[in-house]
């Protein structure tokens, strides 16, 4: 890391390709702006600025922004990887130390973000030379944290931060006036850019103190009309279910369209599903202006939202829906005239009765006759879509008790415990787990079935592409192995708390080394949860210890101090905010217990009652506050996994 001043003579050299600014207008009253930077290969437009490690922290000012804005711009670096970064703060900077906010090119090839003391990544987004990618930031001075989005050329948007927190040593600005840009020596290159448009805070426009030019023209941007929408489809409830065709989508996909009621409360729906539909039990993924005067989302069996969003007669929203269809998830955000997008749905389920469904092909719109009114809605713009050849969730959940024993009795088999791994490297949010990690060595377990004979899934079929919405399934914007636990579910015989777990098959005497390392974010806990156990595979069948986090991000051991279970020591070991990626590391050798997170390691010895048995790992999401019965459609806890292995 390096701290500079700017030189006086630096100059900015101005990139001489021009973008293919492509202008449509949809619905005649909607204009957007597509950038021709998008797509692959095409360079910014002439209102870029290229910078090398010799230019120094570039600042440009913008207008001075004290609550929430969104701040658009293009950055392409010309080398990968790279060390570029672009940061938003209070008064111009020239130390990394001075940048609240920041994404950037790293040097691993991957793009990530500052999060309060270290950088890190809610996506892994590798990036390549030469290529442009749009950045989308949403900041909140007053509660110091931001999200960071960023869309590679010709693909959908991807998440780099969620909620992160300003750089430690800027934690109490109450202002943000300047944008920065740096590229380090260390390995050099350049990095050409443009300079942010803001909306959604004290101004909606931006300037440049610097030589880079303030035009805005080259970064997408879309204008809603705050009145009913021109050129739009209304109808209202004496139309029934409204259908348009869409192409047909088997993998992930994102539509965007505008929608305006004419009511405030209203109860008007739009959604997607596979075939023209006459009832919304057939509608898979679904928004709605709503009858207490909010939007929301359909999760499964219930209508639900991450954000209270609130809406107003005669005014336009534009909606964005990132749909999954072989996980059966989706997400959706919706903007409001004038302000920044918010979130009402993070990989929620497609309606329960609909949620085997392998395809999407059709487009909906109803009002229901109360408290009536009329919707008016344009259609829906398609984008990112793939057709996906990974496998839904058709394989069989054994639920017999036969197969909970089978499950158990396989950790006491001839398998060979001298290794077991799986791993990821970059994950395709378009494929289930099992086709992102190697699974074909563990057995999961589901909050699903009955009490004390719940639903596992064996390896073979987690590799046949097994998934089951809203418990497991693969994030649809970063590919991530979700393992989502119920507040309420069945358990099994041994324990008072449902499960989302992963148990490896084999069994390992501790004469080894035995190690599981696993990279995980841990984005909604009620109280505390378990992410890995070191399990005995012979004796009472109890854990050895169960590393957890807590809802304030304490990273602690429960250590037990006999092999009955039931007496234990809790230790803290390291600190993760929720919804920050790292990685931890359970290591027994011997009669020494190894636990590492992040750059923090501890070690215990295990309790003598323990000697000479055998044992096993577990991974994934075990809730110790929820409690059996009848299996919630809602997940209480979320665990997010980026990479998995084991190694003996």
């Amino acid at each position: 890391m390096k701290c500079r001043a700017t030189p006086a003579s630096s100059r900015l050299s101005v990139s001489p390709s021009i973008s293919g600014l492509v202008s449509a207008r949809v619905s005649r009253s909607i204009k957007i702006f597509v950038v021709g930077a998008l797509l692959a290969g095409a360079s910014l437009a002439t209102s870029a600025a290229t910078i090398t490690s010799s230019s120094g922290f570039v600042n440009s000012s913008i207008t001075t922004q004290t609550g929430t804005f969104t701040a658009t711009f293009d950055a392409s670096p010309s080398i990968s990887p790279s060390n570029d970064i672009l940061s938003f703060s209070s008064g111009a900077q020239t130390a990394f130390t001075g940048m609240a906010a920041s994404v950037r090119f790293n040097t691993t090839g991957t793009i990530d973000a500052r999060n309060g003391g270290a950088y890190a990544a809610a996506s892994s987004i590798p990036f390549s030379a030469g290529k442009t990618y749009h950045f989308r930031m949403v900041i909140n001075v007053a509660n110091h944290t931001y999200s960071a989005f960023v869309t590679p050329a010709g693909g959908s948007e991807l998440t780099v931060a969620s909620n992160y927190a300003f750089r430690t040593e800027q934690a109490g600005i109450t202002s943000i006036n300047n944008f920065d840009a740096d590229v380090d020596a260390t390995p050099g290159g350049s990095l050409t850019y443009t300079t942010p448009t803001i909306s959604g805070g004290s101004s909606s426009s931006s300037s440049s103190s610097s030589s880079v030019s303030s035009s805005s023209s080259s970064l997408s941007s879309i204008s809603s009309s705050s009145s009913s929408i021109s050129g739009g489809t209304t109808i209202n409830s004496s139309n029934g279910f409204v259908n348009s065709a869409v192409a047909n989508q088997t993998g992930n996909f994102t539509a965007s369209f505008d929608a305006s009621a004419s009511v405030s409360p209203s109860n008007a729906t739009l959604g997607f599903s596979s075939g023209a539909q006459t009832a919304y039990t057939g509608v898979a993924a679904t928004v709605r202006f709503n009858t207490t005067g909010t939007i929301d989302a359909r999760n499964a069996g219930a209508y639900a939202a991450v954000t209270s969003v609130p809406f107003s007669a005669n005014t336009t929203y534009h909606f964005r829906m990132v749909i999954n269809v072989a996980a059966k998830t989706y997400s959706a955000y919706v903007t409001a005239p004038g302000g920044s997008e918010q979130t009402l749905a993070m990989n929620y389920g497609f309606r329960t009765e609909v949620a085997g469904i392998s395809n999407i092909n059709n487009f909906n719109a109803d009002v229901n006759a109360t408290p009536g009114g009329s919707l008016t809605y344009t259609q829906p713009v398609i984008s990112g879509s793939t057709s996906s050849s990974s496998s839904s969730s058709s394989s069989s959940v054994s639920s017999s008790s036969s197969s909970s024993t089978s499950s158990s009795s396989s950790s006491s088999s001839s398998k060979s415990s001298s290794s077991s791994s799986s791993s990821s490297g970059g994950l395709n949010p378009n494929a289930p787990p099992g086709s992102n990690f190697n699974l074909s060595g563990f057995t999961l377990q589901l909050p699903t079935g009955s009490s004390g004979n719940i639903d596992t899934v064996t390896g073979a079929q987690l590799a046949a592409g097994f998934t089951k919405s809203p418990y497991f399934y693969t994030d649809t914007g970063d590919g991530a192995m979700v393992m989502a636990d119920p507040a309420t579910g069945w358990t099994t015989s041994g324990s008072l708390h449902p499960r989302v777990e992963l148990r490896e098959d084999a069994i390992w005497a501790t004469s080894g080394t035995n190690v599981m390392t696993n990279t995980v974010a841990v984005t909604k806990v009620p109280s505390h949860t378990t992410i890995g156990q070191i399990f005995q595979g012979t004796g009472p069948s109890k854990p050895l210890c169960e590393l957890e986090v807590t809802s304030s991000g304490v990273v602690q051991l429960l250590l037990e101090s006999t092999n009955q279970g039931g007496s234990s020591t809790m230790n803290t070991i390291a600190s993760a905010a929720l919804g920050t990626k790292f990685t931890y590391s359970m290591q027994l050798s011997g009669t020494t217990i190894t636990i590492k997170v992040g750059s923090t390691t501890k070690t215990f010895t295990m309790d003598s009652s323990f000697n000479g048995e055998s044992f096993y790992f577990k991974a994934g999401d075990y809730d110790q506050s929820a409690v059996s019965g009848t299996p919630a459609t809602t997940a209480s806890t979320i665990v997010k996994f980026y990479a998995l292995s084991i190694s003996h």
